[in-house]
């Protein structure tokens, strides 16, 4: 229980936030592309270090880390609450992605660790499903406290669960696990951030930058450089931060890429889908927050089944089945949204919410199952990096896609119209990368996984992608 309250807060965090960003932008002066950095600067910190945090848990005790990614979170959260300028609320979000890079890692080990491969296809539904309510409710409590209270009361109501969090780990004696026989990698940690950093930086900034300027090559070229810098680094590491050896475990290797595409377009489509209803279908932030749940609802139930199904037939045929659909949804929004019918785009939203709901569950607990328990905090860790720097990979590519079809079109930047036809263009490529994980499934095992790996020696078999 204590566990499902921590990803719940994380998730719920996204959403609220993603419901007030039109208040956020109007309040604080910032542009619709300046503003999708209050999103994307969490996620990128969150993906960022996230991989360091599952490692911190692993050598020094996962609870020990979860306790303190709470309070990290929640205190960064407070400073949120009452800024006053854009500046001071992007830093406080880039510290609250450290403070949730410290609490999923840990969450998501102490779960798979703690119930037998047979269970744990429920039991992760559980686990994601219940904080999936939190999910699917964030968008329409969020767009009641900023109609209500202002934006900054979103970051306030983490208050509850966070005693609920810290009641439920009391009450349910969270294990302390950890594994001493180890290193910290901070030389690596180092590198990981600015890499990243300087990646999504040059993609998101291309358009208002120029793609031929020499800003947006200094930072594509640097994050790419800095990136091969770690992972020579990291391969030559005896305890690496990333150890990219579990990435030779093709099961593994399949689930992370397909986590990055879904993660691509939840978070893009649910910032510009917000944009959308507010900026375009003229909805005020509560309207906004319950158009929202055309897609949560159909995730949150999908989720629970997913988890059951998962534990009879394995990973496979849910994930084509869901990636399918998530695919399906994304481009028939990106076709009915000039319509500027709430119905036809709300059909869109229900596809891709039961696409997702059938492909995460079964995708986080397949690549969780496959890695020896020893690794799964670090495996878990390097999901979440893979998974969150497609969602700010998502928001960065959204971004650069409706700034260049406007800019395309001199002196309709602020033109409904035009924004209509800007964001067709953007959820057009989520529905692209949905594909590119559907292809990525079909490479996936077929049938359920009998057995607990015992160790790495049948990856080390595999070479390296």
């Amino acid at each position: 229980m204590s566990m499902t309250a921590v990803l719940s807060m994380v998730m719920m965090n996204e959403t609220t936030v993603a419901v007030a960003l039109p208040s956020i932008a109007r309040d604080l002066d910032m542009s619709v592309h300046r503003s999708s950095a209050v999103i994307s600067v969490y996620i990128l910190s969150f993906a960022s270090f996230v991989a360091f945090g599952g490692r911190l848990g692993d050598l020094f005790g996962r609870r020990n880390f979860l306790i303190v990614g709470i309070l990290v979170f929640f205190l960064a959260a407070l400073v949120c609450g009452f800024a006053r300028s854009r500046e001071v609320l992007l830093g406080a979000r880039l510290v609250q992605g450290i403070g949730a890079a410290l609490m999923v890692p840990a969450s998501a080990a102490i779960v798979v660790n703690n119930f037998s491969l047979e269970e744990r296809g429920r039991v992760m539904a559980i686990y994601a499903g219940f904080a999936q309510v939190f999910l699917s409710f964030g968008p329409v409590i969020g767009g009641l406290l900023t109609e209500n209270f202002g934006w900054g009361s979103i970051f306030f109501m983490n208050l509850p669960i966070v005693i609920g969090c810290f009641v439920a780990m009391f009450l349910g004696r969270v294990p302390n696990r950890s594994t001493p026989n180890g290193h910290l990698d901070l030389a690596g940690a180092c590198l990981l951030p600015p890499s990243l950093f300087f990646f999504v930086l040059a993609i998101q900034e291309g358009s208002s930058w120029g793609w031929a300027s020499a800003r947006v090559w200094t930072a594509l070229v640097g994050g790419i450089g800095l990136f091969l810098i770690f992972y020579v680094f990291e391969r030559r590491r005896r305890h690496p931060l990333i150890n990219f050896v579990l990435l030779k475990i093709r099961a593994f290797r399949v689930d992370a890429v397909i986590l990055f595409c879904v993660q691509f377009s939840i978070a893009a489509m649910t910032v510009y889908g917000i944009f959308y209803v507010q900026r375009v279908l003229d909805f005020s932030p509560l309207g906004s927050g319950v158009a929202q749940l055309a897609m949560a609802i159909p995730l949150l139930l999908v989720t629970q089944l997913a988890g059951r199904i998962f534990d009879r037939i394995g990973a496979r045929r849910l994930v084509l089945w869901g990636m399918g659909l998530a695919s399906m949804g994304c481009f028939v929004v990106a076709a009915v949204i000039t319509l500027k019918s709430f119905p036809a785009y709300a059909c869109g939203l229900a596809l891709m919410g039961a696409g997702f709901g059938m492909t995460l569950t079964p995708v986080n607990t397949d690549a969780l199952s496959r890695v020896p328990a020893s690794f799964r905090g670090q495996a878990s860790g390097i999901l979440q990096t893979i998974r969150q720097a497609g969602g700010a990979l998502g928001i960065a590519a959204m971004t650069a896609t409706v700034a260049l079809v406007v800019s395309a079109t001199p002196g309709a930047s602020g033109h409904p119209e035009m924004q209509t036809h800007a964001f067709r263009w953007a959820f057009a490529l989520a529905g692209f990368i949905n594909l590119l994980g559907l292809a990525a499934a079909f490479f996936l095992p077929s049938g359920r996984q009998k057995v607990e790996p015992a160790d790495l020696e049948a990856a080390m078999q595999k070479p390296v992608m």
